[in-house]
């Protein structure tokens, strides 16, 4: 398993910009998911192309919950990719032009090694 961190408050690598808010690519037999959105879009698709990663290619996106740092780049990675599968908690603000929403509410799997609590009391939803 491979986690990239895209998005913090913190960086220590040259080239990536740090503001409020979190995201990571996790990479598992050949799935990759983007873990959060970060809070600003511009700073999102920023990093993604200083880490050499084309968010057209990014099929699946997990939103963990309803706070703007953790999904405030949704709108401007969804302009670039309509057809990714978004996870989000059943409580969540649907994200727009989205190409399939799943809404979590209970323990599931996503695909193999990539698993959700599902949503957890007090409308958060954590891995």
């Amino acid at each position: 398993m491979k986690i990239t961190i895209v998005y913090d408050n913190e960086t220590g690598q040259p080239g990536l910009e740090a503001a409020w808010g979190f995201s990571c690519l996790i990479e598992a037999n050949g799935q990759r998911l983007l873990f959060d959105t970060g809070g600003r879009g511009a700073i999102l698709l920023q990093n993604l192309q200083a880490l050499a990663l084309d968010p057209r290619t990014l099929g699946n996106i997990f939103i963990s919950h309803d706070h703007w740092d953790h999904l405030g780049g949704h709108p401007d990675i969804l302009r670039l990719n309509r057809n990714a599968t978004v996870y989000l908690p059943a409580s969540c603000s649907k994200p727009f032009e989205a190409g399939k929403i799943v809404r979590l509410e209970g323990p599931c799997s996503l695909f193999p090694k990539f698993h959700s609590t599902g949503e957890l009391p007090g409308g958060n939803s954590h891995w």
